[in-house]
């Protein structure tokens, strides 16, 4: 993207200034209302604070105890297969970097070869430094 261009990535439909949950005078519509009456928990007392909690875990709870019941679609199945290979795919990874840093580095053999020690044995021995 250039400097000299300008995108929008808006609401598609939607009109230039048109506001959804304010009226022009800025007063609340009644959709507003209700959005600014369920996103501030301050706002709400303790019953209307249990009552929306109690509500959220027996939707959520439902969902969950019908989604057992359902079987599950191809696209779900598939999703759990790359999810699964994936999963083994990291573990076997993990493996072999902690297999690889766990192996004993190979020391440098620093003694002579033996055809050294054979040329010493057959010309006597070896100078002294002085």
């Amino acid at each position: 993207m250039e400097n000299n261009e300008l995108r929008h990535y808006g609401i598609k439909g939607m009109k230039w200034g048109v506001r959804r949950f304010q009226n022009e005078d800025g007063s609340y519509t009644a959709a507003g209302k209700r959005r600014a009456k369920q996103q501030k928990a301050e706002s709400m007392s303790d019953e209307e604070l249990a009552a929306r909690v109690k509500r959220l875990n027996m939707e959520k709870t439902y969902k969950k105890l019908s989604k057992e019941s359902e079987p599950k679609s191809t696209l779900e199945k598939s999703k759990d297969v790359v999810d699964s290979a994936s999963s083994l795919a990291n573990r076997l990874k993990e493996a072999d970097r902690k297999a690889a840093s766990s192996k004993p580095k190979p020391r440098m053999d620093l003694s002579p070869p033996q055809a050294w020690a054979w040329e010493r044995r057959a010309s006597g021995p070896a100078p002294s430094a002085c």
